[in-house]
């Protein structure tokens, strides 16, 4: 017996270590394949069997085929991966923002303020020339431009932001649809205490890549499938997976995306990764910079139109016409001051009936008034020596009738153009107080609201309030980056740390492959010596006989 049992040793023996030189070919083999685990073949002795002298081993087997792999490593790989992904995200963002902006250039808004301010010094310096009214009417445009570009650059931004994130479920399906049909199949091989390490493999590298876009914290069950979830509710369970889809959010205008699961209705809780970032910067960083921009605009309109409406033009000393068309009546009754004497006007009144109402205070204010079309007239009384000055417009009539013009017209960055009052005629650039041509009163005071506190409830100028803003996008990006350098370098550190436990070293495995060599050369060997005793036996002793 112990013949036969000597010829099945070796050939245990040869199977065994041919299996062990099939392994470590196909570690070689997958020597620079991404996400792949180094493998093993764990020899083991096989029974003995029970001889008078005692136990007498059988030869060696091939007890299992590790997967090397360091769950811990895999953990904070997971983490890191949802941090990385999360901060990269959030720099890809930044670095648009920072575009928009364009801070510091020539073409930067910065600029565009600076020039817009000088174009006002230019005009107060020679109000008579209508060259420099010419330019402050382009500067002006231009700086309106700038804030609706920016406007609409960062809504388009933030658009673009939220097609990203209706773009993530698709990603996020495919992929626990992949690992539910892998977990399937893992159970299918596993149950038999076969291992299937290249699926494990692959399925790894798929939980790492849903970690980039959201948060996954994943369990892994006896059967050998993982189930994931996303706080609390599975995306993956076994071999069925929980499908996500991109709602509109209710009261969004326009409307915003936000990830739910397709089952419950409920919000999916991403608190890292790319998802949340890309939240992160569309409902809080961008719509913070709009807000921004949008004070800004509207500070300008407000503060320049309140000190522009003191003021008058070039035709303010002895005849203004209307800007705009009245062809109308009055809805209700109004009061206006013309060199501070009041002129009531009532319900119903059409323009000549202002016309009329204005000339019977004639005598008191020095000013008449009659009609050029659709467009009040106002001119010096005969006999006065007074200007035409509109002291008071509470009710805003004068502005309706264009006789005062605003500088700007709008309410914030989406709609702020220069008004087409000043457009059409520089000469209505209200640069006077008085009237006089050279007066250039107005204009100073217009000039002295750029060192003016008027943001931030008096505590910012209109510069410094937009070189804030642009700084804490600056800080934004800067720790950004900062940040993704800094994963950057954990993230390697634990790919090395994976690599150096599952990674494949050629070296190592060229040696193992030698040792398996020899070892199967020592097992045929062994048969050969098994043979020629059997040989001896039966053929030289006579015991074949």
């Amino acid at each position: 017996m112990s013949f036969w049992v000597s010829l099945e040793t070796g050939v245990r023996a040869l199977r065994a270590f041919q299996m062990a030189l099939q392994t470590t070919q196909h570690n070689l083999a997958n020597a620079a394949t991404s996400g792949y685990s180094r493998q093993r073949a764990l020899l083991e002795p096989t029974l003995p069997y029970l001889a008078p002298e005692g136990f007498i081993g059988t030869g060696v087997q091939v007890g299992t085929f590790e997967r090397v792999r360091d769950r811990f490593v895999d953990y904070h790989l997971q983490t890191e991966t949802a941090t990385s992904g999360r901060w990269t995200a959030m720099q890809k963002i930044y670095s648009q923002l920072e575009v928009v902006f364009s801070e510091p250039t020539e073409r930067a808004f910065a600029s565009v303020m600076n020039a817009f301010w000088n174009s006002w010094e230019d005009v107060s310096n020679d109000p008579t020339d209508m060259v420099a009214r010419s330019n402050l009417v382009q500067q002006a445009g231009t700086l309106a431009d700038g804030f609706r570009q920016m406007h609409q650059r960062l809504n388009d931004l933030r658009l673009n932001v939220d097609r990203e994130i209706r773009a993530q479920p698709q990603a996020i399906n495919d992929m626990a649809k992949k690992i539910a049909q892998i977990n399937y199949q893992i159970q299918s091989v596993e149950h038999r205490s076969i291992k299937a390490n290249d699926l494990r493999d692959t399925r790894d590298k798929l939980i790492e890549q849903i970690s980039e876009i959201v948060n996954v914290q994943v369990l892994e069950s006896d059967n050998g499938s993982v189930n994931l979830y996303i706080y609390g509710h599975p995306l993956v369970f076994e071999k069925n997976a929980f499908e996500v889809t991109a709602a509109d959010r209710a009261g969004s205008a326009p409307p915003m995306a936000e990830l739910r699961w397709r089952d419950s209705g409920e919000l999916v809780n991403a608190r890292n990764g790319r998802l949340k970032a890309l939240y992160d910067m569309r409902d809080t960083v961008i719509p913070d910079s709009i807000a921004v921009i949008n004070q800004l605009a509207t500070g300008f309109i407000q503060r320049i139109n309140a000190q522009h409406l003191s003021g008058m033009g070039l035709d303010g000393t002895s005849r203004i016409v209307g800007a705009l068309d009245f062809p109308g009546v009055l809805s209700s009754d109004r009061t206006f001051h013309l060199n501070d004497i009041p002129v009531n006007v009532m319900a119903g009144d059409d323009l000549t009936s202002i016309v009329a109402r204005i000339n019977n205070e004639s005598a008191r204010t020095g000013v008449t008034a009659s009609v050029s079309g659709a467009r009040l007239v106002l001119s010096v009384a005969p006999g006065s020596s007074r200007a035409i000055r509109v002291t008071g417009d509470a009710d805003g009539l004068m502005e309706d009738l264009g006789i005062i013009n605003p500088f700007f017209t709008g309410t914030d960055a989406s709609d702020i153009e220069v008004s087409s009052a000043v457009r059409e005629d520089p000469a209505r650039i209200a640069a006077s107080r008085s009237g006089a041509p050279g007066d250039n009163e107005n204009a100073l005071a217009i000039i002295a609201l750029k060192n003016t506190l008027t943001m931030n409830t008096g505590s910012a100028t209109f510069s410094d309030f937009y070189n804030n803003a642009v700084a804490r996008i600056g800080m934004g990006s800067q720790e950004a980056a900062r940040s993704v350098e800094n994963t950057g370098l954990v993230l390697e550190q634990l790919e090395n740390l994976r690599e150096s436990v599952s990674g494949v070293s050629t070296d190592e495995e060229l040696l193992k492959m030698l040792q398996y060599q020899r070892a199967y050369e020592a097992a045929a060997r062994l048969i050969s010596t098994a043979d020629s005793m059997l040989d001896t036996l039966i053929n030289r002793t006579g015991a074949g006989r």
